[in-house]
């Protein structure tokens, strides 16, 4: 386990034995950013967040053309690490799609959001489960998850919205 998780998960250890207080008694608030990675690429699969099993959320089909399958003309959200295996050799080096303006809003397709596997790359609608990021699950359960912070574009206009309403 890295530092850094294991200074988390001591973190939300202690955090789990703390009072029940007024905001007055809060002495520090921390916030984490971890950005390239779609929200649903990590937790997508966690109870009680807006993620695949959202019984209030479209499972909406991708449209995929022969330059990518001949079987089928679309895909759904698929789970990265299907091939089984460790996470990391299976998933360590895959692109994670781009980030970038245009390629994003050609995803995003005038508003019926069906073109992310062609418009940007078939794993930017794919996903991790517990299994495969334990670290990540446990520190999330912990805390309060932003799961609707979204910019479709590039990173700075969140980094932005981050840091300045601190």
């Amino acid at each position: 386990m890295s530092p850094m998780a294991q200074t988390m998960l001591a973190t939300l250890a202690a955090a789990s034995t703390a009072y029940a207080g007024s905001i007055a008694d809060i002495e520090h608030v921390v916030l984490f950013m971890q950005e390239n990675r779609a929200f649903d690429h990590y937790f997508g699969t966690m109870a009680g967040v807006r993620g695949f099993k959202d019984p209030n959320t479209k499972n909406w089909k991708q449209m995929v053309n022969g330059s990518l399958s001949n079987v089928t003309d679309s895909l759904l959200p698929w789970y990265l690490n299907a091939e089984g295996g460790s996470w990391n050799e299976a998933t360590q080096c895959m692109s994670a799609g781009d980030n970038g303006w245009d390629t994003n809003h050609d995803a995003l397709n005038a508003d019926l959001n069906n073109n992310w596997a062609l418009g940007n790359t078939p794993w930017s609608i794919g996903y991790y489960t517990r299994k495969d990021l334990p670290n990540h699950f446990a520190i999330a359960e912990g805390w309060t998850v932003g799961d609707m912070g979204k910019s479709l574009g590039r990173t700075c206009p969140l980094d932005a919205r981050l840091l300045t309403s601190v």
